[in-house]
């Protein structure tokens, strides 16, 4: 009898059996009473990663004022996928913005990126550049999530409409 197991089971029994260079950590409970246990995956050797970040990608990723308050233009220059995190805040230009969704700009991909102004509105610059400029704080998280599903709201307006 052959016996098929899916892809994810079968990359659960390779961190278990230290394949892949991961291995299991101790588990680790909140407190005696609690009912869920963490049980950590560790990577044990490094890995090179097939991305970089935002603030690793510099000039390499252009980001513009092309397409109003809530879409900018971004266009990877270099030779390496760029991912963007939710949150990421982006200044310059005339306003700054967080991103709105996690994403991978492939390399030469050119498209519009979805984002949200933070700050008060001041008038928009066509093809002023913006750069990486931080996080914003995790309470905005929420918003920003809340956004993607409130189309042209101001940020600040979200869940209060």
């Amino acid at each position: 009898m052959v016996i098929q197991i899916s892809a994810t089971k079968q990359r659960l029994v390779d961190i278990a059996t230290g394949a892949d260079g991961f291995k299991v950590g101790e588990p680790w409970r909140y407190s005696d009473a609690s009912v869920v246990a963490v049980l950590p995956i560790i990577r044990e050797k490094d890995q090179e990663r097939g991305y970089i970040t935002l603030s690793e990608a510099g000039k390499n990723l252009q980001i513009t004022e092309r397409f109003g308050v809530n879409t900018l233009g971004v266009e990877n220059k270099g030779n390496v996928a760029v991912f963007l995190r939710a949150g990421e805040m982006l200044a310059g230009g005339t306003q700054e913005r967080a991103v709105v969704s996690s994403q991978i700009v492939e390399v030469g991909e050119a498209r519009k990126l979805e984002v949200f102004c933070i700050h008060q509105s001041r008038p928009l610059v066509s093809g002023a550049t913006l750069r990486h400029a931080g996080y914003t704080p995790r309470q905005f998280y929420g918003h920003l999530y809340m956004a993607r599903f409130h189309k042209g709201a101001p940020v600040g307006m979200v869940g209060m409409q």
